[in-house]
Order: structure tokens, then C-alpha cells, then sequence
């Protein structure tokens, strides 16, 4: 996701995870590409259906589809 030719981050997350090889990495969960003459946004918010009960990844989603859609929100 990082190193995809045209893909410009938008937002990161730093883990916490206890897992000592991922805490303090730096990963993202938005960007943007272009696809022809078309600009693309893309949300990582998680792994499962379980990831979108939380508030910041429901945030990714609804900004997205408003940043996609053109809505003023």
C-alpha cells in the first residue's frame, strides 16, 4: 500500500498491539490513487466485519464516501 506507484497516504495509524515486531510501526488506513482521470480513495480500517463497529473506522468509511460522492460534511 505504501510503495503502489500514484498512491498518495491520507491518514496513518500507529500500533499498539502487544506484539513486540508491530508496536510503535506506522501503517496506513487511507489514500488516494489516480485511476485514468479519476481520483481513487482507498480505506483500510481493519481486518474483519468485526473493525467497523469501532468510531475512527466508521469515521474512514463516512469521509470516504463523502470525499468520493462530493458531499459537503
Amino acid at each position: 500500500m505504501q510503495v503502489e506507484p500514484g498512491r498518495q497516504v491520507l491518514a496513518v495509524q500507529c500500533q499498539t498491539m502487544a506484539v513486540p515486531w508491530v508496536v510503535g510501526t506506522v501503517k496506513p488506513v487511507a489514500g488516494q490513487r489516480m485511476h485514468g482521470r479519476r481520483c481513487m480513495f482507498h480505506g483500510w480500517p481493519g481486518h474483519g466485519a468485526g473493525d467497523f463497529g469501532m468510531p475512527k473506522a466508521r469515521e474512514i468509511v463516512r469521509r470516504g464516501l463523502c470525499w468520493g460522492g462530493g458531499a459537503n460534511h
